[in-house]
């Protein structure tokens, strides 16, 4: 097993290896292009074809629509904030871009400013999602959120279809929005070369700097994530931020139905197409989206994703949650921040992997637990929290069948040993019991108390770390909570 996991990481590094000069292509030749066209003004001709605008936005929010679909289905799977904030994006570039499409003058209105302001209102909603993705914390923030996805998902469709609905029916409201400096008469018949532009509004000079800045940091922060995993879809996402970064200049030094201004929906086009080949790529290659994300974002600094997540694991973990669908994400975040814990006290990467998929499969037992006692929603009897209470054991039971887990398996057993002897399932204290188990538990009991559970609601951060340093005293590692504590309160980078 190890053999094969560890040639299939490396084949995963060679392929990435070819993205620089994908890359290099995907981004330089538009921009070339554009170049070319801003300074041979005779060669950046007037195209006006209204139909064909309207099918190009229609193709390009189709792959948006896919890339929006496939990402948030695998962030509600997950509740995982970031993967369901890219998602979001996505969605409402592909929702905004299309009104964008609707509004073509002559197919639905008449010359208006909408087709001109909901371009730039796309990518820079684009851009604000995107790049909350590659930094939204691990904290509060991210627990709310990952708690809340289905209402907020809901909610923010109905933003969108609000937007587009005003767009249509009361073109006038949206046109207020300063992002052109175009005229209603400039999106029907096009802009001269040669004529004197009038002043661009400080506000669309915002708009264009804020977005542009945004997938800066965002490809900045996809790209170092690419290097450190290997994952291609980190690259690709990377790669999709500077090209909608691009479609950003393009527009603001366009000429309506010159060419330079179709070059900014092709941009946009390129950028769905990158992230969508790269999810049909993965899945080419039987790796589904959900293993690839949980690699991206989860244990991006010190877990290879090719020793981590073997098929076995995944669906091990996948079958866990289904079991106990109350606890969906709860696996991969313990994982997570078990690995994190792991860097914070200094444990080098051998131990940390190991952490990793102990993480990903502590609570694998309870696949031995019946339904009727695991998702009971109020107290458990004597007798049924005895059978809760057999879960490490069941996991060790079914693991050491698995091969090549034995140090994952020791650290299960564990996981619910404390410091002081009250713990399960063989009473073991302080020192008997390994470090990497007890910083499995502070793990597993900081995500417990911060997520909902049928018998009570989610706590908050402060008062989630309240009760965990009260145990301390006794029950859980002190260097391990006070790891947990600075790793939960101070700012994150990518």
């Amino acid at each position: 097993m190890r053999t094969t996991k560890v040639s299939s990481g490396l084949a995963n590094r060679k392929s990435t290896k070819t993205l620089p000069l994908f890359a290099i292509i995907v981004q330089a030749v538009p921009a070339a292009l554009f170049l070319l066209l801003q300074a041979k003004p005779g060669f950046n001709a007037l195209l006006k074809a209204p139909l064909l605008h309207f099918q190009i936005v229609v193709i390009t929010t189709v792959f948006a629509v896919i890339l929006a679909v496939a990402v948030l289905r695998t962030a509600l799977r997950l509740r995982h904030a970031s993967t369901f904030l890219l998602g979001l994006g996505f969605l409402s570039m592909a929702g905004i871009f299309m009104v964008h499409g609707l509004a073509t003058p002559g197919l639905i209105l008449e010359p208006n400013l909408v087709v001109g302001v909901a371009a730039p209102v796309s990518l820079l909603t684009g851009a604000i999602f995107m790049a909350g993705s590659a930094w939204v914390p691990d904290t509060r923030l991210g627990h709310w959120i990952s708690r809340r996805m289905p209402v907020l998902l809901v909610a923010w469709v109905l933003v969108l279809v609000a937007f587009g609905t005003l767009a249509m029916l009361r073109p006038q409201v949206v046109e207020l929005l300063p992002f052109t400096r175009f005229t209603p008469s400039d999106s029907y018949a096009g802009t001269e070369l040669d004529e004197t532009a009038p002043p661009t509004p400080p506000a669309f000079w915002a708009e264009s700097l804020v977005t542009v800045a945004l997938y800066a940091t965002t490809a900045a922060a996809y790209w170092r994530r690419s290097q450190k995993t290997g994952i291609p879809t980190a690259a690709a996402l990377a790669i999709s931020a500077v090209l909608f970064l691009e479609a950003q200049v393009a527009m603001f030094f366009e000429h309506v139905w010159r060419l330079d201004w179709w070059e900014y929906h092709i941009l946009m086009l390129l950028g769905f197409l990158t992230g969508v080949g790269t999810i049909l790529w993965e899945l080419g290659r039987r790796r589904g989206l959900a293993q690839v994300i949980e690699g991206m974002y989860s244990l991006r600094d010190a877990v290879d994703l090719e020793l981590q997540y073997t098929d076995t694991i995944s669906v091990l973990a996948a079958a866990t949650e289904a079991k106990d669908p109350l606890t969906q994400g709860h696996t991969l975040r313990v994982g997570h921040l078990a690995a994190s814990i792991g860097q914070e006290l200094g444990l080098p990467p051998s131990r940390i992997r190991v952490l990793a998929r102990a993480g990903m499969l502590h609570d694998v037992g309870k696949l031995g637990v019946p339904d009727g006692v695991l998702n009971k929603p109020g107290r458990l009897t004597v007798e049924e929290f005895a059978q809760i209470k057999e879960h490490p054991t069941k996991g060790h039971e079914i693991l050491r069948r698995v091969g090549d887990l034995e140090e994952e398996v020791r650290l299960i057993l564990a996981h619910h040993e404390r410091l002081d002897g009250s713990g399960y399932p063989a009473g073991l204290k302080g020192e008997q019991i390994p470090l990497e188990a007890r910083i499995l538990s502070v793990a597993d009991v900081y995500d417990s108390l911060v997520m909902d559970r049928p018998y009570r609601k989610a706590m908050t951060q402060p008062e989630a770390l309240a009760i965990i340093w009260d145990e301390a005293k006794s029950l859980l590692d002190p260097q391990c909570v006070v790891a947990l504590r600075r790793i939960v309160e101070r700012p994150t980078t990518p």
